[in-house]
């Protein structure tokens, strides 16, 4: 049938013969699996999308596997040619073709798995629709903001903690804090141990990046065991892209597990593998994708569908030039001839674009071709492959029995290379021995000292006191908290106006964001912030040489790792200048924990600029006073933070 294959109809037909005419090469034909009659599952309990064991794909695919673990397996002796030598079939050796993705295509995948088959998974990986990257994600939003109850009933329900609703509802109805709360204090020993695992995760999102966090969680903690005990091995390549889009995020981005994951959920996370490179394993793709390919060993299970779609289109083009007239089918016994005429001209489209598909996957094997499929209770549809392969082949065909079902038969022509001798499967005699090392245990990963971070150091320094007369002074200190942060944000900004600008844009922007002060209130604030602007001991800090917010994360000299982000940083050819601001109660002199938190910060960018003074100042935003720290002070400082 050269439906497709050639340009015009009406020439002969192209003479195709082989190339290779002396190479032994093998074409089988199994008989088509059908299916039984069709059974709705008794037990309503089963999920909407339960396939059962005796559906046909299931089957095929399984008996596919079957195969193929023959073909590999090390005493079978099959074997093909490789550069005028014959070698044992290896998995790389071996292709998978179907028309598209689909229940097949999985189960395919899930069989040679399932068989313990090498093999390079599916051609085309969506992330975002993949249900162990939800569960992922989900774990990873759970670790940051366990008080977000939603998230963590559906990670408590994962298969990371295996809760299901009853237990759900034994702990969460009529609690009287959170659910992480209400877990933390359940007497259930389930629930102490998920708290303890949460509490570790809590530590470790933290002090990892996003790479190592899901890299202990899926490993030490047994996540990626879990998860394919739930989801099955298809879940094992969700989960490997998964950790292979964390690592080339921390190539790219700062290590931060909150941006990780703002990432993960906002990108289309379709991932196409390059499956010309997969290596020693069984590769299973569709038949397009597949141009250009060639494997010595191709299954074509997916022959026995429709060879065009099941249903045509609505609308249709009267020609093929642009501006052609569009018509809208109403229905076959309602449609004008010029439609009848487009519909047709669709479905031969559709068929030749079929055929050429099909001379595509037939074209890929160099030595063994096997044919093979799966259909319904209706049977095969007509037109099919199968039947276009059969009908072909059938009358030079020898009929022999089927090696992986005694019920059936399979048509062959051609014949396998020689068994490959066994004898030369054979260890080589010059084979070295084997190092002590290789065969002992590996040590426990020991998981890295969590950052410090310099805002930590402040823990209790700028805490509310409060008294008898605390909800006064709560909300006393509440305004100046906020005062202090309209004065951050105008020193944050500021800085990029001219210096006539700064007091009317200080202004338009507390009218903007402190409009609920009185105006005496807002020009006192931008006085303050325009006070520390005109201080020449910081002119540095606000000239156009200096940065703010800005992220750093460096390794000390005695291993210890420093994260943190510093508000305002300047050079001068002589001066490197930070400076905190701090909306808290302002201070007569800085105390230790501002001490330490100055002093990490220096000690980070130390080595950014060898040489150079480097001068620390924390700025109080509520009245916009200006503390210079000591280097002597700061020195021990240091010593006390790092010890």
């Amino acid at each position: 049938n050269r439906l497709g294959l050639c340009c015009d109809p009406q020439e002969p037909a192209p003479r195709h013969e082989a190339w290779k005419s002396d190479v032994a090469a093998l074409i089988e034909i199994w008989e088509p699996i059908g299916a039984e009659k069709a059974q709705e599952p008794s037990d309503w309990r089963l999920p909407l999308d339960y396939v059962d064991a005796s559906d046909p794909s299931e089957r095929l695919a399984e008996k596919l596997a079957r195969k193929v673990r023959a073909l590999l397996a090390p005493q079978s002796g099959e074997c093909v040619e490789d550069g005028g030598a014959l070698r044992p079939v290896e998995p790389g050796d071996i292709l998978v073709l179907v028309r598209k993705r689909g229940p097949l295509f999985e189960a395919i995948i899930r069989a040679l798995k399932n068989e313990h088959v090498p093999v390079a998974g599916a051609d085309r990986l969506n992330l975002a629709d993949h249900i162990a990257v939800h569960d992922l994600v989900a774990l990873g939003r759970a670790a940051l903001l366990p008080q977000d109850d939603l998230t963590l009933a559906g990670v408590l329900k994962s298969p990371f903690f295996g809760f299901d609703d009853d237990d759900l509802i034994a702990l969460a109805p009529g609690r009287r804090a959170s659910l992480i709360e209400a877990l933390e204090q359940s007497e259930d020993a389930r629930c102490r141990e998920a708290a303890a695992r949460l509490r570790r995760l809590r530590r470790d999102a933290g002090a990892m990046a996003p790479f190592d966090f899901y890299s202990s969680a899926l490993g030490t903690d047994g996540g990626r065991a879990q998860l394919m005990a739930r989801l099955g091995g298809e879940a094992e390549d969700a989960i490997d892209e998964f950790l292979k889009l964390a690592a080339s995020f921390e190539r790219e981005q700062p290590p931060s597990l909150t941006a990780f994951l703002a990432m993960a959920e906002s990108l289309d996370l379709s991932i196409k593998r390059d499956m010309e490179s997969a290596g020693g394993a069984v590769r299973v793709m569709t038949a397009h994708a597949a141009k250009g390919l060639e494997a010595k060993i191709v299954f074509l299970p997916d022959t026995c569908g429709a060879s065009a779609g099941k249903h045509d289109p609505k609308l249709y083009a009267l020609g093929e030039a642009d501006d052609a007239a569009l018509l809208w089918s109403i229905g076959k016994d309602s449609d004008p001839i010029a439609l009848d005429q487009a519909r047709e001209a669709h479905r031969r489209g559709e068929r030749e674009e079929s055929q050429r598909l099909l001379y595509v996957a037939l074209t890929r094997a160099e030595e063994r071709l096997y044919i093979c499929g799966a259909h319904g209770v209706s049977g095969r549809a007509d037109g099919c492959w199968y039947d276009a392969i059969r009908d072909a082949l059938e009358p030079n065909c020898e009929i022999v029995p089927d090696p992986l079902d005694a019920t059936s038969t399979i048509l062959r022509r051609g014949a396998v290379p020689q068994r490959f001798d066994l004898a030369r499967r054979a260890l080589r005699t010059d084979a070295v021995d084997i190092p002590a090392f290789a065969r002992a245990k590996a040590r426990p990963e020991v998981a890295p000292a969590p950052p410090l971070r310099p805002s930590s150091a402040l823990a209790g320094a700028d805490l509310i006191a409060i008294g008898a007369d605390g909800v006064a002074a709560r909300q006393g200190e509440a305004e100046r908290l906020l005062h202090g942060r309209l004065v951050h944000a105008l020193l944050q900004h500021l800085p990029a106006c001219a210096p006539d600008h700064r007091q009317s844009a200080a202004r338009r922007f507390l009218a903007a964001r402190g409009g609920f002060l009185d105006e005496d209130r807002r020009e006192a604030l931008a006085q303050s912030a325009l006070a520390v602007l005109a201080d020449p001991r910081l002119a540095p800090l606000f000239g156009p040489d200096s940065t703010p917010e800005v992220d750093i994360v460096a390794t000390l000299e005695n291993g210890a790792v420093v994260a943190g982000r510093i508000d305002r940083l300047a050079e001068t050819a002589t001066e490197a200048l930070i400076a905190e601001f701090k909306t808290g109660r302002p201070r007569a002199k800085l105390e230790d924990a501002h001490l330490r938190q100055l002093a990490l910060y220096r000690a980070a960018i130390a080595p950014l600029f060898p040489g150079k003074r480097i001068r620390c100042f924390l700025i109080y935003t509520q009245n916009a006073s200006v503390l210079e720290a000591d280097e002597s002070a700061l020195a021990d400082a240091l010593a006390c933070a790092l010890t």
